[in-house]
């Protein structure tokens, strides 16, 4: 089967759209699994995986390992593993003012559509349920589209009586870019024990039993996660610690697209099945 490429961006998308998906590895053995990828000498271990990571995480983690080394069999293991894309493009759908269409897969890397931005307007959550507003919503910003973001954002507080704006989306997109093994995993072993220092030294420090309350809350919940935590002095910590954490998932993903799919090429029947495109640009 002949392969074809995706952009870092659809990447995320697929990691995106399995979580939640259940899978019959555990996580002692996702642990042993994703430790035994790094030397005996590397921070990375059993233990420091156990103790910074929660179990939902490790997953994601195990998932991208997999999507990267062997997504056919990853997929064999996990119940509904159809039109996974689409199922996410649609509750994506639901947050932005346009429609966010399905990912493109490309059969060169040359295509210049693999740079494209994804631009968006993102509604605020209390609006989203309400179909009805929502629908008007996206209307009034489509007929005021001629408006700068920030004008258009602040007419929306008004219109709708909100201090919760607006959010305007423009992520780049990475394409595909040149690999040096030798310095790439150099850079990865210096910033991952950076980061090991910096998530260290917030557990033995003023707030380590607030940090270590919630270190393993949801990355996407703790600023609403922290309203009810009265110690405002705390917060700040407990988001960094978090950040930083975010910040070695993203190293470990890019360790494992390094170590076993630089340049994301996957069969393109795989994708079809998920709910990928074949790009227009390049046919």
């Amino acid at each position: 089967m002949k392969k074809v490429y995706i952009t870092k961006a659809s990447l995320n998308q697929i990691s995106k759209s399995l979580r939640g998906k259940k899978t019959r590895v555990t996580r002692n053995a996702i642990i042993e699994d994703l430790s035994n990828d790094f030397d005996n000498n590397s921070i990375i271990s059993q233990d420091s995986l156990h103790n910074i990571f929660n179990s939902n995480e490790l997953q994601e983690i195990y998932y991208m390992k997999m999507i990267l080394k062997d997504f056919a069999k990853l997929l064999d293991t996990i119940q509904d593993n159809k039109h996974i894309i689409t199922n996410y493009i649609k509750s994506q759908n639901k947050r932005y003012a346009y429609e966010v269409k399905a990912p493109s897969y490309h059969k060169n890397t040359s295509c210049q559509w693999m740079n494209k931005s994804f631009q968006n307007i993102e509604i605020p959550d209390n609006y989203i349920k309400n179909e009805s507003i929502k629908q008007e919503i996206r209307k009034w910003i489509d007929e005021n589209k001629n408006l700068s973001f920030e004008e258009l954002n602040a007419q929306f507080k008004v219109k709708y009586n909100c201090l919760q704006g607006l959010s305007k989306i423009d992520r780049k997109n990475s394409g595909q870019a040149d690999f040096d093994n030798e310095k790439l995993e150099l850079k990865f072993n210096e910033n991952i024990k950076s980061k090991y220092i910096q998530l260290h030294f917030f557990l033995d420090g003023e707030f380590a039993d607030k940090i270590k309350n919630y270190k393993y809350a949801p990355n996407f919940k703790i600023n609403e996660i922290l309203k009810n935590e009265s110690d405002k002095n705390s917060h700040k910590n407990i988001l960094d610690f978090h950040t930083i954490k975010q910040d070695v998932k993203e190293l470990i993903y890019d360790f494992y697209k390094n170590k076993y799919n630089e340049e994301l090429s996957f069969e393109s029947n795989i994708l079809d099945s998920i709910g990928f495109n074949s790009c227009r640009g390049c046919n």
